[in-house]
């Protein structure tokens, strides 16, 4: 149950949602046109759950504890603006991890973990025992790379779309979450000029559109690429854009054209914050600590590491 994103030397992260369409019609759902708000995905999925005689899930619409997707969607932040005040609990994280629990809590939180440890050894990166690919789930909230999953596992006659991750109602603004990897370069190094070249080629900043585009061709649509300059390459649209038909209207789109982009907290201490919030998180998904308290302490227990850490090194 954690937040499933993923980093690429090439590109950055981003988040969108695939569906089943033969599912999707067989329950009733217009797969060609997605949700527009949070409210109407969560009733979406709702109608596309098949429950078996027991209640118990036998077929999951959809869901997500994506916390940190959900979370920019709703313009929340992790820090202030100088960095120095840790914003875990800010009023719009709070609305976002609350969507979230809400459906937990509705839908039944035993129901969900029964279902998720009924699929124990199965991932979105396993192959054919991809649950979405398997039938078992009607749509899945992921990122690009599952185009290259469908291209190589998908049985045949597999049918999908993809929809964007929608807003909250009442929101003007598309937020997107994303991140990459970034090159760091030792001065000292034997050859310092050499890993630039490197990250220049890895990163597209070199301009080389079929080397560039290979990148994304290898590993299929693998993540989101660093330049917007590729939407114009001839090559990248050919060998990329073209084997995933939603590729740039809704990943890309969402990575070049958002409103508002949050990052991980860009802090010294960040890698231990991240962590105690995405630990504390499950345990409010599991029904073990209620929300606010939960994002209270991470706040409390973040800020005074933090605190710490520029006494520290002052």
């Amino acid at each position: 149950m954690t937040a499933r994103t993923s980093i690429s030397r090439s590109g950055a992260s981003a988040g969108g949602i695939f569906v089943n369409t033969d599912i999707a019609r067989k329950r009733g759902v217009d797969p060609d046109s997605p949700p527009q708000t949070l409210d109407e995905l969560d009733e979406v999925w709702e109608k596309l759950t098949v429950y078996d005689e027991n209640g118990d899930i036998d077929i999951l619409g959809g869901d997500t504890t994506d916390l940190f997707l959900t979370i920019a969607r709703h313009l929340g932040r992790f820090i202030s603006d100088d960095g120095r005040t840790i914003t875990a609990n800010d009023v719009n994280n709070i609305k976002a991890a609350q969507w979230i629990d809400d459906r937990w809590q509705r839908v039944g939180r035993k129901k969900l973990q029964r279902f998720y440890a009924s699929l124990q050894g199965r991932g979105e990166r396993s192959g054919s025992l991809d649950p979405f690919l398997a039938g078992l789930t009607a749509t899945t909230t992921t990122g690009p790379w599952e185009f290259g999953n469908i291209v190589d596992f998908a049985p045949e006659g597999f049918n999908y779309t993809v929809w964007p991750f929608p807003r909250p109602a009442g929101t003007d603004k598309t937020g997107t979450y994303t991140y990459g990897d970034g090159f760091v370069l030792p001065k000292k190094s034997r050859s310092p000029q050499a890993g630039w070249e490197i990250a220049r080629w890895l990163s597209g900043a070199a301009g080389e559109e079929e080397l560039y585009s290979r990148l994304f061709a290898s590993w299929l649509c693998v993540n989101s690429p660093t330049p917007e300059e590729v939407l114009g390459w001839q090559s990248f649209r050919d060998n990329v854009i073209a084997k995933c038909p939603g590729y740039d209207t809704v990943f890309l789109e969402d990575m070049f054209n958002s409103d508002y982009y949050l990052f991980p907290p860009k802090i010294p201490t960040s890698l231990s914050y991240t962590s105690l919030l995405q630990a504390d998180w499950e345990k409010v998904i599991a029904g073990q600590r209620p929300l606010q308290e939960a994002f209270d302490y991470v706040t409390e227990q973040a800020q005074e590491e933090l605190d710490r850490w520029y006494d520290e090194h002052a």
